[in-house]
Protein backbone atom coordinates (compact mmCIF):
# COMPACT_ATOMS: atom_id res chain seq x y z
CA UNK A 1 0.00 0.00 0.00
CA UNK A 2 1.32 3.41 -0.95
CA UNK A 3 -0.33 5.86 1.49
CA UNK A 4 -1.85 5.86 4.97
CA UNK A 5 -3.96 8.95 5.66
CA UNK A 6 -4.08 9.58 9.40
CA UNK A 7 -7.05 11.56 10.72
CA UNK A 8 -7.39 12.18 14.48
CA UNK A 9 -11.03 12.83 15.39
CA UNK A 10 -12.47 14.70 18.36
CA UNK A 11 -15.85 16.46 18.51
CA UNK A 12 -15.96 17.53 14.86
CA UNK A 13 -19.37 16.26 13.76
CA UNK A 14 -20.00 19.54 11.90
CA UNK A 15 -16.98 19.15 9.60
CA UNK A 16 -16.04 15.48 9.55
CA UNK A 17 -18.13 14.39 6.55
CA UNK A 18 -16.65 17.09 4.30
CA UNK A 19 -13.18 16.04 5.39
CA UNK A 20 -13.83 12.36 4.69
CA UNK A 21 -15.57 13.04 1.37
CA UNK A 22 -12.53 14.99 0.16
CA UNK A 23 -10.19 12.16 1.17
CA UNK A 24 -12.36 9.53 -0.50
CA UNK A 25 -12.48 11.58 -3.73
CA UNK A 26 -8.76 11.06 -4.40
CA UNK A 27 -7.78 10.44 -8.03
CA UNK A 28 -4.96 8.18 -6.77
CA UNK A 29 -6.56 5.12 -5.16
CA UNK A 30 -3.81 3.11 -3.45
CA UNK A 31 -4.37 4.28 0.12
CA UNK A 32 -6.01 3.58 3.45
CA UNK A 33 -7.69 5.96 5.90
CA UNK A 34 -7.11 5.58 9.63
CA UNK A 35 -9.69 7.33 11.81
CA UNK A 36 -8.68 7.55 15.47
CA UNK A 37 -11.64 8.74 17.53
CA UNK A 38 -10.11 10.31 20.62
CA UNK A 39 -13.10 9.82 22.91
CA UNK A 40 -15.47 12.18 21.08
CA UNK A 41 -18.58 13.22 23.01
CA UNK A 42 -20.63 14.23 19.97
CA UNK A 43 -21.63 12.19 16.91
CA UNK A 44 -18.11 12.06 15.47
CA UNK A 45 -17.56 8.45 16.51
CA UNK A 46 -20.83 7.38 14.89
CA UNK A 47 -19.88 9.19 11.67
CA UNK A 48 -16.56 7.32 11.64
CA UNK A 49 -18.39 4.00 11.97
CA UNK A 50 -20.88 4.99 9.25
CA UNK A 51 -18.09 5.71 6.76
CA UNK A 52 -16.21 2.57 7.72
CA UNK A 53 -19.29 0.48 6.89
CA UNK A 54 -19.67 2.25 3.56
CA UNK A 55 -15.98 1.95 2.65
CA UNK A 56 -14.70 -1.14 4.49
CA UNK A 57 -11.79 -1.61 2.07
CA UNK A 58 -10.52 1.93 2.62
CA UNK A 59 -11.28 2.96 6.18
CA UNK A 60 -10.19 1.57 9.54
CA UNK A 61 -11.67 3.06 12.71
CA UNK A 62 -10.25 3.04 16.22
CA UNK A 63 -12.13 4.31 19.25
CA UNK A 64 -9.86 5.23 22.15
CA UNK A 65 -9.94 7.12 25.42
CA UNK A 66 -9.21 10.81 25.23
CA UNK A 67 -5.47 11.55 25.28
CA UNK A 68 -5.15 14.65 23.14
CA UNK A 69 -4.00 15.30 19.61
CA UNK A 70 -0.31 14.49 19.99
CA UNK A 71 -0.78 11.02 21.49
CA UNK A 72 -3.63 10.29 19.09
CA UNK A 73 -1.31 11.00 16.16
CA UNK A 74 1.30 8.71 17.74
CA UNK A 75 -1.33 5.98 18.14
CA UNK A 76 -2.35 6.34 14.49
CA UNK A 77 1.23 6.04 13.27
CA UNK A 78 1.48 2.62 14.91
CA UNK A 79 -1.54 1.45 12.92
CA UNK A 80 -0.29 2.67 9.53
CA UNK A 81 0.47 0.12 6.80
CA UNK A 82 1.34 2.47 3.93
CA UNK A 83 4.78 3.24 2.58
CA UNK A 84 4.07 6.91 3.24
CA UNK A 85 1.91 8.66 5.83
CA UNK A 86 -0.17 11.78 5.26
CA UNK A 87 -1.63 13.86 8.09
CA UNK A 88 -5.09 15.43 7.86
CA UNK A 89 -7.01 17.27 10.59
CA UNK A 90 -10.67 16.33 10.79
CA UNK A 91 -12.08 19.86 10.47
CA UNK A 92 -10.10 20.52 7.27
CA UNK A 93 -10.24 19.01 3.78
CA UNK A 94 -7.86 18.22 0.92
CA UNK A 95 -7.52 18.54 -2.84
CA UNK A 96 -8.69 15.53 -4.85
CA UNK A 97 -5.21 15.49 -6.45
CA UNK A 98 -3.32 15.40 -3.15
CA UNK A 99 -2.17 11.79 -3.31
CA UNK A 100 -1.60 11.81 -7.08
CA UNK A 101 0.67 14.85 -6.74
CA UNK A 102 2.52 13.35 -3.79
CA UNK A 103 3.04 10.03 -5.55
CA UNK A 104 4.42 11.69 -8.69
CA UNK A 105 6.86 13.80 -6.68
CA UNK A 106 8.01 11.03 -4.37
CA UNK A 107 8.99 9.14 -7.53
CA UNK A 108 10.52 12.23 -9.14
CA UNK A 109 12.70 13.27 -6.20
CA UNK A 110 13.18 9.98 -4.32
CA UNK A 111 12.48 12.01 -1.18
CA UNK A 112 11.82 10.93 2.39
CA UNK A 113 9.49 13.86 2.98
CA UNK A 114 7.40 16.20 0.86
CA UNK A 115 6.10 19.48 2.24
CA UNK A 116 3.37 21.39 0.42
CA UNK A 117 1.48 24.67 0.53
CA UNK A 118 -2.14 25.21 1.55
CA UNK A 119 -5.16 27.46 1.51
CA UNK A 120 -6.55 28.86 4.74
CA UNK A 121 -9.99 30.27 5.34
CA UNK A 122 -12.19 31.33 8.22
CA UNK A 123 -15.10 29.09 9.06
CA UNK A 124 -18.22 30.41 7.33
CA UNK A 125 -16.29 32.63 4.89
CA UNK A 126 -15.42 31.97 1.25
CA UNK A 127 -12.24 34.05 0.92
CA UNK A 128 -9.06 31.97 0.90
CA UNK A 129 -5.47 33.04 1.43
CA UNK A 130 -2.10 31.27 1.46
CA UNK A 131 1.00 31.87 3.56
CA UNK A 132 4.15 33.42 2.15
CA UNK A 133 6.72 30.62 2.13
CA UNK A 134 10.39 31.71 2.10
CA UNK A 135 11.37 28.88 -0.27
CA UNK A 136 10.80 28.25 -3.98
CA UNK A 137 8.93 25.34 -5.53
CA UNK A 138 11.18 22.31 -5.75
CA UNK A 139 13.57 23.46 -3.02
CA UNK A 140 15.57 20.45 -1.80
CA UNK A 141 16.85 20.18 1.76
CA UNK A 142 19.52 17.55 2.28
CA UNK A 143 22.90 17.34 4.00
CA UNK A 144 24.13 20.74 5.15
CA UNK A 145 21.28 22.30 3.20
CA UNK A 146 18.87 21.21 5.91
CA UNK A 147 20.29 23.95 8.16
CA UNK A 148 18.19 26.54 6.32
CA UNK A 149 15.07 24.51 7.07
CA UNK A 150 16.03 24.07 10.73
CA UNK A 151 16.64 27.79 11.16
CA UNK A 152 13.42 28.84 9.46
CA UNK A 153 11.44 26.32 11.49
CA UNK A 154 13.00 27.32 14.83
CA UNK A 155 12.47 31.04 14.33
CA UNK A 156 9.42 31.37 12.06
CA UNK A 157 7.83 27.93 12.60
CA UNK A 158 7.85 27.51 8.81
CA UNK A 159 6.23 24.17 7.91
CA UNK A 160 5.35 23.49 11.55
CA UNK A 161 1.94 21.93 10.84
CA UNK A 162 1.91 18.16 10.54
CA UNK A 163 -0.76 18.39 7.83
CA UNK A 164 1.61 19.97 5.28
CA UNK A 165 3.90 16.94 5.42
CA UNK A 166 3.89 13.55 3.73
CA UNK A 167 6.55 11.26 5.17
CA UNK A 168 8.07 7.88 4.42
CA UNK A 169 6.88 5.69 7.29
CA UNK A 170 10.30 4.06 7.67
CA UNK A 171 11.84 7.33 8.91
CA UNK A 172 9.15 8.02 11.53
CA UNK A 173 10.14 7.50 15.18
CA UNK A 174 7.01 5.39 15.66
CA UNK A 175 8.06 3.82 18.97
CA UNK A 176 9.48 6.96 20.59
CA UNK A 177 7.96 7.99 23.93
CA UNK A 178 6.30 11.37 23.51
CA UNK A 179 4.54 11.37 26.88
CA UNK A 180 7.10 13.75 28.50
CA UNK A 181 6.37 16.24 25.70
CA UNK A 182 2.62 15.73 25.54
CA UNK A 183 1.03 19.12 24.90
CA UNK A 184 -2.42 20.24 23.84
CA UNK A 185 -1.08 23.26 21.93
CA UNK A 186 1.66 23.41 19.26
CA UNK A 187 2.01 19.62 19.20
CA UNK A 188 3.07 19.89 15.56
CA UNK A 189 6.26 21.67 16.61
CA UNK A 190 7.16 18.87 19.03
CA UNK A 191 6.85 16.19 16.34
CA UNK A 192 8.37 17.97 13.35
CA UNK A 193 12.05 18.33 14.28
CA UNK A 194 12.61 14.55 14.71
CA UNK A 195 11.18 14.00 11.23
CA UNK A 196 13.37 16.72 9.73
CA UNK A 197 16.43 15.13 11.33
CA UNK A 198 15.69 11.59 10.17
CA UNK A 199 14.81 12.51 6.58
CA UNK A 200 17.78 12.38 4.20
CA UNK A 201 15.99 14.40 1.52
CA UNK A 202 13.11 16.84 2.03
CA UNK A 203 11.44 18.65 -0.87
CA UNK A 204 9.11 21.64 -0.76
CA UNK A 205 6.32 21.76 -3.35
CA UNK A 206 4.72 25.15 -3.83
CA UNK A 207 1.40 23.50 -4.59
CA UNK A 208 -1.74 24.23 -2.59
CA UNK A 209 -3.06 20.79 -1.78
CA UNK A 210 -4.69 21.33 1.61
CA UNK A 211 -7.56 23.48 2.91
CA UNK A 212 -7.07 24.66 6.49
CA UNK A 213 -10.17 25.85 8.32
CA UNK A 214 -9.60 28.57 10.95
CA UNK A 215 -12.30 27.32 13.26
CA UNK A 216 -13.23 29.64 16.15
CA UNK A 217 -14.40 26.64 18.16
CA UNK A 218 -11.20 24.63 17.88
CA UNK A 219 -8.73 24.10 20.72
CA UNK A 220 -6.09 26.22 19.00
CA UNK A 221 -8.45 29.20 18.74
CA UNK A 222 -8.95 29.48 22.50
CA UNK A 223 -6.50 31.05 24.92
CA UNK A 224 -6.24 29.81 28.51
CA UNK A 225 -3.91 30.06 31.48
CA UNK A 226 -3.54 26.28 31.16
CA UNK A 227 -1.77 26.87 27.84
CA UNK A 228 1.25 28.31 29.61
CA UNK A 229 2.69 24.90 30.47
CA UNK A 230 2.29 23.80 26.84
CA UNK A 231 4.05 26.87 25.50
CA UNK A 232 6.88 26.48 28.01
CA UNK A 233 7.41 22.85 26.92
CA UNK A 234 7.47 23.82 23.26
CA UNK A 235 9.94 26.63 23.96
CA UNK A 236 12.26 24.30 25.85
CA UNK A 237 12.05 21.58 23.20
CA UNK A 238 12.87 24.02 20.40
CA UNK A 239 15.81 25.38 22.37
CA UNK A 240 17.13 21.84 22.94
CA UNK A 241 17.11 21.22 19.19
CA UNK A 242 18.79 24.54 18.44
CA UNK A 243 21.60 23.56 20.80
CA UNK A 244 21.90 19.91 19.73
CA UNK A 245 21.96 20.81 16.04
CA UNK A 246 24.60 23.47 16.62
CA UNK A 247 22.60 26.26 15.03
CA UNK A 248 24.21 29.70 14.89
CA UNK A 249 24.24 32.30 17.66
CA UNK A 250 22.25 34.55 15.34
CA UNK A 251 19.54 31.88 15.12
CA UNK A 252 19.50 31.64 18.93
CA UNK A 253 19.07 35.40 19.22
CA UNK A 254 16.24 35.45 16.68
CA UNK A 255 14.61 32.53 18.49
CA UNK A 256 14.70 34.34 21.84
CA UNK A 257 13.26 37.47 20.21
CA UNK A 258 10.40 35.49 18.69
CA UNK A 259 9.67 33.81 22.03
CA UNK A 260 9.68 37.13 23.90
CA UNK A 261 7.18 38.56 21.46
CA UNK A 262 5.12 35.37 21.65
CA UNK A 263 4.83 35.37 25.44
CA UNK A 264 4.12 39.11 25.51
CA UNK A 265 1.26 38.59 23.03
CA UNK A 266 0.02 35.59 25.01
CA UNK A 267 -0.18 37.69 28.19
CA UNK A 268 -2.03 40.41 26.28
CA UNK A 269 -4.59 37.79 25.24
CA UNK A 270 -4.89 36.57 28.83
CA UNK A 271 -5.48 40.16 29.98
CA UNK A 272 -8.46 40.41 27.64
CA UNK A 273 -10.11 37.51 29.48
CA UNK A 274 -10.46 39.44 32.75
CA UNK A 275 -14.00 39.76 34.07
CA UNK A 276 -13.71 43.54 34.11
CA UNK A 277 -11.35 46.24 32.89
CA UNK A 278 -9.74 46.51 36.32
CA UNK A 279 -9.54 42.76 36.97
CA UNK A 280 -5.89 41.65 37.20
CA UNK A 281 -6.46 38.33 39.00
CA UNK A 282 -6.00 35.99 36.04
CA UNK A 283 -3.28 38.09 34.45
CA UNK A 284 -1.24 38.46 37.64
CA UNK A 285 -1.28 34.73 38.39
CA UNK A 286 -0.22 33.95 34.80
CA UNK A 287 2.57 36.56 34.81
CA UNK A 288 3.83 35.29 38.17
CA UNK A 289 3.86 31.67 37.00
CA UNK A 290 5.72 32.60 33.82
CA UNK A 291 8.27 34.66 35.71
CA UNK A 292 9.21 31.74 37.95
CA UNK A 293 9.78 29.23 35.15
CA UNK A 294 13.45 28.46 34.49
CA UNK A 295 12.72 27.93 30.79
CA UNK A 296 11.42 31.49 30.48
CA UNK A 297 14.42 32.85 32.36
CA UNK A 298 16.58 31.50 29.51
CA UNK A 299 14.49 33.57 27.13
CA UNK A 300 14.90 36.67 29.28
CA UNK A 301 18.66 36.21 29.57
CA UNK A 302 19.10 35.50 25.86
CA UNK A 303 16.82 38.24 24.53
CA UNK A 304 18.46 41.10 22.62
CA UNK A 305 16.13 43.98 21.84
CA UNK A 306 17.70 44.73 18.45
CA UNK A 307 16.38 41.42 17.11
CA UNK A 308 12.78 42.56 17.52
CA UNK A 309 10.86 44.83 15.11
CA UNK A 310 11.42 48.49 16.01
CA UNK A 311 7.71 49.09 16.62
CA UNK A 312 7.73 46.79 19.68
CA UNK A 313 11.30 47.14 20.93
CA UNK A 314 10.38 49.64 23.64
CA UNK A 315 7.56 47.51 25.02
CA UNK A 316 9.61 44.31 25.03
CA UNK A 317 12.60 46.01 26.64
CA UNK A 318 10.40 47.30 29.47
CA UNK A 319 8.71 43.89 29.72
CA UNK A 320 12.06 42.12 30.06
CA UNK A 321 13.31 44.49 32.76
CA UNK A 322 10.15 44.23 34.87
CA UNK A 323 10.08 40.42 34.57
CA UNK A 324 13.74 40.12 35.56
CA UNK A 325 13.07 42.31 38.60
CA UNK A 326 9.97 40.20 39.35
CA UNK A 327 7.79 43.29 39.47
CA UNK A 328 4.78 41.34 38.30
CA UNK A 329 2.15 43.94 39.14
CA UNK A 330 4.11 46.44 37.07
CA UNK A 331 4.15 43.94 34.20
CA UNK A 332 0.35 43.68 34.44
CA UNK A 333 0.02 47.44 34.13
CA UNK A 334 2.26 47.46 31.05
CA UNK A 335 0.26 44.63 29.46
CA UNK A 336 -3.04 46.40 30.11
CA UNK A 337 -1.64 49.68 28.79
CA UNK A 338 -0.38 47.95 25.65
CA UNK A 339 -3.89 46.58 25.06
CA UNK A 340 -5.33 50.07 25.59
CA UNK A 341 -2.97 51.52 23.00
CA UNK A 342 -3.87 48.69 20.67
CA UNK A 343 -7.56 49.45 20.91
CA UNK A 344 -6.91 53.13 20.18
CA UNK A 345 -4.78 52.26 17.16
CA UNK A 346 -7.35 49.77 15.94
CA UNK A 347 -4.92 46.88 16.04
CA UNK A 348 -1.99 45.58 18.10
Amino acid sequence: MKFSILIPVYNVEKYLKKCLDSVLAQTFTDYEVILADDGSKDKSGAICDEYQKRYPDKIRVFHKQNEGLLLTRRFSLKQAKGEYVVFVDSDDYVSCDLLFTLNENFKRYNADMLIYNFYRFRDGEEEMTSPKIPFEDGTIFEGEGKIKLYESFAVRHTFSNMWVKAVKLSIVDVDADYMPWNVSRSEDVIQSFPLFERANKIVYLDKKLYYYRKNAGSVTARVSQKDLGNFIKVTERLYQYIVSLGLSSDTKSRFFAERMSFFFTYLRDIAKKGKSIGDNTLLLSTVSELGEREEFKKVLDGYKVEYSPKRIQGRLKAFKKAMQQKKYKKVCKKIKFSNFLGRIAGGK
